[in-house]
C-alpha cells in the first residue's frame, strides 16, 4: 500500500488509528487461537501472565492519550 501524505492531522489520526486498532484486534484473535486445548497445552498461570502484560500495555497506551502535554519550563512559585 502506498504511503499517504496527509495535510489534515485529524484525517491522519482517523486513518492510522483505525488501521492500527484493527491490527491489534486481529492479533488478539490470532492469539486466542492458542486457547484450543486439543492443540496446545498451557497453565492458568501462563494465561494470567500473558494477559497481565497485555493489560499493562493497554493501560500505558491509554495513559499516553490522557497525558497532559507540557510545553517549556516554569518554576513553581511559592505562595506568599
Amino acid at each position: 500500500m502506498a504511503r499517504q501524505k496527509f495535510t489534515d492531522k485529524r484525517k491522519r489520526f482517523l486513518v492510522l488509528a483505525e488501521r492500527r486498532t484493527n491490527n491489534v484486534l486481529k492479533s488478539l484473535r490470532v492469539l486466542s487461537n492458542c486457547a484450543n486445548p486439543a492443540l496446545y497445552k498451557f497453565t492458568l498461570g501462563e494465561i494470567e501472565e500473558m494477559f497481565v502484560v497485555i493489560d499493562k500495555a493497554v493501560s500505558e497506551a491509554k495513559g499516553r492519550f490522557r497525558r497532559k502535554r507540557t510545553r517549556g519550563f516554569k518554576f513553581k512559585r511559592a505562595k506568599k
